[in-house]
């Protein structure tokens, strides 16, 4: 069993290296993707993805992050030449939802609103950068997919509940669709789409307690396309 998954594996990317070969070839877009473990799942001819670690939407602007997200995407956006036009899409700040902001809420006594809204706008102090590194391209930014269930496994202080987590969620999406309005950034928004009435994820889109497996990949990309945001 575990050989013919990995043969199986070991074929997919070998089909998804010759199609996206092909896309070339042919001069078909491509777009870039960034972002922490929820790209690991966006594995489609169309992408080009970088998975670079437990990074936050927060320190992405920063030198000196532990992840060194910056240096990482820096690493890859040098091999595509500035004058010319990309597709650039970022997938950040699900820990800092998860994780980081109802702490830095608690313990430095600032409402959620004061985090989300410092976070977003680091996070849009970066993307800004980029844009201005390739003032041509287009520069899309996924929002934060819906909460999952996983439990806090790391003895994290101050924890989210689930409701608390969706709360803060929905208050970093509200803040990023309009600071990315602001910045001529294009929103991409596939959050709807994957909770059923209740809130709760829908059961075929899950891929474990925090992230979605890859069948969300068609509702992104349409998502790109609707909002013109793919050259």
């Amino acid at each position: 069993m575990i050989v013919l998954k990995k043969l199986k594996h070991i074929l997919f990317f070998t089909y998804l290296g010759i199609c996206r070969i092909y896309r070339k070839i042919l001069n078909k877009p491509t777009i870039y993707v960034f972002g922490d473990s929820h790209t690991i799942n966006l594995q489609h001819e169309l992408f080009r993805t970088t998975h670079v670690g437990p990074a936050t939407a927060y320190n992405l602007i920063s030198n000196s992050s532990i992840t060194q997200a910056k240096k990482k995407i820096q690493s890859v956006l040098e091999t595509l030449p500035c004058n010319q036009r990309h597709n650039l899409l970022f997938i950040f700040g699900e820990i800092d939802c998860r994780i980081h902001i109802n702490k830095i809420s608690r313990t430095k006594h600032k409402s959620l609103e004061w985090v989300v809204n410092s976070t977003v706008n680091r996070y849009i102090d970066f993307l800004r950068s980029i844009k201005k590194q390739f003032p041509k391209s287009i520069i899309l930014v996924l929002n934060v997919l819906p909460a999952g269930e996983e439990k806090n496994i790391y003895n994290t202080k101050f924890y989210p509940s689930r409701d608390l987590h969706q709360k803060i969620v929905n208050l970093f999406n509200k803040k990023l669709n309009l600071e990315c309005e602001k910045n001529s950034l294009i929103f991409i928004s596939v959050f709807n789409e994957l909770i059923d009435k209740e809130g709760k994820r829908i059961r075929k889109y899950v891929f474990d307690d925090i992230h979605f497996n890859k069948q969300i990949i068609s509702f992104i990309i349409d998502k790109i396309f609707e909002k013109g945001g793919i050259l």
